[in-house]
């Protein structure tokens, strides 16, 4: 299911509302990531199943964020329609799904990857439904360099369990005249997602006491949203 930007109400700056975390199924989208740009993405089911929370309650008749256990109970739009479009960066992980511990999940239920993440229209292809779209940036081993224009490939997780907290702002959502243009944007989108997650340069984003720490621990960990 998704968003149509007519039902959308009027956005709060990000800042407000970050971080927001998203506990979700990994379904199928178009496959655009993947087959024209080389930048596979996880799409974010927005069903019942999907849980979300922003740092702050949404405006007017929303219910606040710490009671929201779905974003299709009531008022719902209000909680997923207040998110800026745009690309952000934060972290993700994979979890196993219905106690399934078999490959290719169980590589991914103990690492936590910096993401790149897209909330919007993708205007380049014209769409006029919302997705949530993260990038998993695999940090180790041969798959960061691995797709067609060197970012990362993992194997496929449709269905998994996906922990996303967004966290931090890039920039606005544009359209670009042509695909190599939409490519650059998005590899330096990838850079600063890795520069502010921290995971490549060897540092442990789980030490500290500050917002980045307490949400890569999260993503980490099992504690509900």
């Amino acid at each position: 299911q998704t968003l149509p930007m007519s039902s959308l109400p009027s956005t709060l700056s990000s800042s407000e509302l970050l971080p927001t975390r998203f506990i979700g199924k990994v379904v199928r989208g178009y496959g655009r990531g993947s087959a024209d740009l080389g930048i596979p993405t996880a799409n974010l089911g927005l069903d019942q199943t999907l849980r979300i929370r922003t740092a702050r309650e949404c405006p007017t008749d929303a219910v606040p964020s710490s009671e929201v256990k779905s974003p299709f109970a009531s008022n719902h739009l209000d909680v997923l329609g207040n998110l800026p479009t745009g690309i952000y960066w934060g972290y993700a992980r994979v979890v196993p799904s219905n106690g399934d511990d078999t490959a290719p999940t169980l590589r991914f239920s103990t690492a936590t990857y910096p993401a790149a993440i897209s909330v919007g229209t993708n205007p380049t292809y014209g769409n006029d439904h919302v997705t949530i779209e993260p990038h998993l940036i695999d940090f180790s081993g041969n798959s960061r360099h691995s797709s067609s224009c060197g970012e990362t490939i993992l194997p496929e997780f449709y269905g998994s369990t996906l922990r996303l907290s967004m966290v931090g702002f890039i920039r606005d959502e544009l359209r670009f005249d042509g695909l190599e243009s939409l490519i650059s944007a998005i590899k330096n989108d990838i850079l600063k997602a890795e520069a502010e997650c921290e995971i490549d340069k060897g540092t442990d984003p789980s030490k500290g006491d500050g917002t980045k720490s307490k949400e890569f621990l999260w993503v980490r960990g099992n504690d509900d949203i």
